[in-house]
């Protein structure tokens, strides 16, 4: 009768130790809460770092793309008088076949420079016969007979736009238009 009791299973003294290890997660696992949450903070801090370096690059390339221009206008706008000297020796009459070769050959300087402003945004302002404007015209005489609205009848100065923008207005005089 001694031996006739059941063997018992030993597993449950190593159920205490894994209920022992168990209880010992809970703080595991708010270290590894911990650890998430700085992640994400460390994470976000990396955003806010691409963003504000994305949007200094976007402003240093404006900033580089407003100095070209501004560099860009300087240089064309030195140009303008070197144009307007090309056009007057142009509207000489001629009298010799030495001068009209002469003549041929300012015109053919004039038109390298005209395409290659152009080719850098310059356009001439149109004028005669237009209406008065006062962004794209700069009034020197007036004749202020007549009715309407005013005209511009006379052209001094050519005027130009570079990119869009008044780079210099022309000098003209105006009047009102004859019916």
């Amino acid at each position: 009768m001694g031996n006739d009791l059941p063997e018992v299973d030993a597993s449950w003294v190593e159920t205490d130790e894994l209920v022992n290890e168990v209880e010992a997660e809970p703080v595991e696992v708010d270290e590894l809460t911990a650890a998430r949450v700085e992640a994400e903070s460390h994470l976000n801090d990396l955003r806010r770092v691409a963003a504000d370096f994305d949007n200094y690059r976007k402003r240093t390339q404006r900033e580089l793309t407003s100095i070209i221009e501004r560099s860009s206008e300087r240089v064309v706008g030195s140009l303008l008088p070197v144009l307007d000297s090309l056009d007057s020796a142009l509207a000489i009459e001629t009298s010799t076949e030495a001068e009209e070769k002469l003549k041929a050959g300012v015109r053919g300087t004039r038109d390298q420079l005209l395409d290659l402003l152009e080719r850098e945004g310059l356009e001439p302002i149109e004028a005669i016969d237009e209406t008065f404007n006062p962004v794209l015209h700069e009034a020197v005489a007036n004749n202020q007979e007549g009715e309407g609205p005013l005209v511009v009848l006379t052209q001094y100065r050519k005027g130009y736009l570079l990119k869009g923008k008044v780079l210099r207005a022309s000098l003209v005089g105006v009047g009102h238009r004859e019916a």
